[in-house]
């Protein structure tokens, strides 16, 4: 027969599993959601660059964000230029979770040209930059949305530099 103590371990035990458990597992999905917001809105911002159309940053991002996105790549192809982008690293260094917003640090390695589509040529040279992101969500209607991204830190190398 079981100790008094032992007994009370074994509820304690199973009361722990029963409600911090789901817990743990609703915060770990929060993450995953909020990460893959992350990912999936650089990635539509690299196609954004690229094409021109914003469509792809509407579900990801507020309409403030998508709105100032559009104007700064169409500040570029005003003047035919076309950013080509690439996400060379993305590491997620910490990511704030409650249940009105989310806060994610990130630090990221990217490389850009741009490119005359008038003179079909290349315009710039490739440059290598290094971000520490942040960016600020909130959810809406069972997924994140980006309401913030704001530059934290930002190292600029042109790649024949960065090569040596």
């Amino acid at each position: 027969m079981m100790s008094i103590h032992n007994r009370m371990k074994c509820y304690l035990v199973v009361v722990a599993l029963v409600f911090f458990s789901p817990a743990v597992m609703l915060g770990a999905e929060k993450e995953d959601g909020i990460k893959e917001t992350v990912v999936r809105y650089n990635q539509a911002l690299i196609e954004s660059a690229r094409t021109g159309k914003t469509a792809t940053l509407e579900p990801l991002a507020t309409k403030k964000i998508v709105t100032k996105t559009y104007a700064w790549i169409h500040s570029w192809q005003d003047s035919n230029l076309y950013m080509r982008a690439k996400l060379n690293k993305l590491k997620f260094e910490e990511i704030r979770v409650d249940n009105n917003a989310s806060m994610v640090r990130t630090y990221e390695e990217w490389s850009y040209d741009y490119y005359d589509a008038e003179n079909k040529k290349d315009a710039m040279p490739t440059t290598q930059v290094v971000y520490q992101m942040k960016y600020t969500l909130y959810p809406h209607q069972k997924r994140w949305i980006i309401n913030d991204v704001k530059v934290i830190n930002e190292k600029s190398t042109p790649l024949e530099k960065a090569k040596k």
